[in-house]
């Protein structure tokens, strides 16, 4: 396999998960549309909504189009293979772990971002003053964009980073080669 596979395999789990994970979200939503429960009115059926909406749409982008997403870190590379004979190098795990975890950042940033969103929905036009709201949970969702950013766009970096200090961990004395 080369990296764009594994980046695709990694991509298309990662939309499983969040397929699995907004399983209460929806299951909240459905109870509120139908009105099983008389606590969910309206503004409860709007605010659960936007995570599933986010959460769907999210899943669906990822295991749709995984493989032309993978495509998008390949720029101006040549199609490599991981390494001779199938084997998978060191680097190579480290850039799609870091990648991945840019996915998982991104996908983190949803329940925030549509927190601060549900927010300046019911605030409407009722209020132009910002003080009302809830700037800490656009600030995580804004620092988890962030981090998301920097995983997927500086992954060859990190995996460099993170192999030198592989390997100098290796080396060090009383170092024992099944320690890892």
């Amino acid at each position: 396999m080369n990296d764009r596979d594994w980046l695709t395999l990694a991509l298309r789990t990662l939309g499983f998960w969040v397929l699995i994970s907004a399983v209460g979200s929806t299951a909240s939503l459905v109870l509120a549309v139908w009105g099983f429960d008389q606590r969910f009115r309206g503004d409860y059926i709007l605010g659960t909504g936007l995570p599933v909406v986010a959460y769907s749409l999210l899943s669906a982008g990822l295991l749709l189009f995984a493989s032309s997403i993978a495509g998008w870190f390949e720029a101006g590379k040549a199609h490599r293979e991981l390494a001779p004979a199938g084997r998978i190098e060191l680097v190579d795990v480290y850039q799609v772990v870091a990648r991945a975890l840019g996915v998982f950042c991104v996908i983190s940033a949803i329940r925030p971002a549509s927190l601060f969103a549900w927010q300046l929905l019911q605030r409407g036009s009722s209020s132009s003053s910002p003080e009302g709201l809830n700037w800490g949970i656009a600030i995580e969702a804004l620092a988890y964009l962030g981090v998301a950013a920097s995983l997927i766009l500086r992954a060859d970096a990190i995996a460099r980073v993170s192999l030198n200090s592989h390997r100098r961990d290796a080396t060090a004395p009383g170092h024992h080669p099944l320690d890892g």
